[in-house]
């Protein structure tokens, strides 16, 4: 079991807190009016399996992709970031090796940093 708190804006997060089971429920049963509760899973998303955010919808949590879609975007724009400084060296000019495929791989980058990179 876990403990979880749906937030105003419906989103679930997991809590914490290093307590034993008994003190668990303890600590629901005390907090029940501030969105505390005590599940025994999360649900999984098929489309972005090592994301997991969810959500409080419908009376029920759910998982929210549109959440995980960002999360996944956003380190996906810090992978581009990365290969970028990692292949910076490789574009000097003393460089002896051809650089075609790194500098069309490095434009491929900057292009999705572009497009998706939320400020």
């Amino acid at each position: 079991k876990m403990i979880v708190r749906r937030l105003e804006n419906n989103n679930i997060v997991v809590i914490e807190l290093g307590y034993d089971s008994i003190q668990e429920q303890e600590f629901v049963d005390l907090n029940q009016s501030s969105g505390f509760m005590r599940i025994d899973s999360l649900p999984y998303s098929n489309a972005y399996p090592e994301y997991n955010n969810c959500k409080w919808e419908d009376g029920q949590i759910v998982v929210n992709d549109i959440e995980n879609e960002k999360q996944y975007i956003a380190k996906q724009v810090q992978d581009y970031k990365d290969y970028l400084t990692v292949t910076d060296f490789k574009m000097t000019a003393d460089y002896d090796q051809d650089t075609t495929e790194i500098a069309t791989l490095r434009q491929q980058a900057r292009d999705f940093i572009r497009l998706n990179q939320v400020d």
